[in-house]
């Protein structure tokens, strides 16, 4: 604060870093995929009506990995559908 306001100078006799923790937000898919609606469900319909293809769609706007918000997929059973197998399928 000193340096911004001279007047101000005796608050930083003695300063001090200040400690935080990151807090990691973590979030389901059905409300990624309630928001990426929201978001582009629209310029999606607008795809559709252009005529492109749902699979075309999809290869245009994928990417790999998941998104670091979502909680860890481990502890799953096998064959859960919640992220896929990793290989782009669901």
């Amino acid at each position: 604060m000193a340096g911004a306001f001279p007047a101000l100078a005796f608050v930083s006799a003695e300063s001090k870093r200040i400690p935080t923790q990151r807090k990691v937000l973590q979030t389901s898919l059905q409300h990624l995929i309630a928001c990426l609606g929201d978001s582009y469900g629209k310029t999606i319909n607008a795809m559709l009506m252009q005529g492109y293809d749902p699979a075309d769609i999809i290869a245009v706007v994928q990417r790999s990995g998941i998104p670091r918000r979502l909680p860890p997929a481990g502890g799953l059973a096998k064959g859960s559908r919640l992220y896929g197998d990793g290989r782009g399928e669901p």
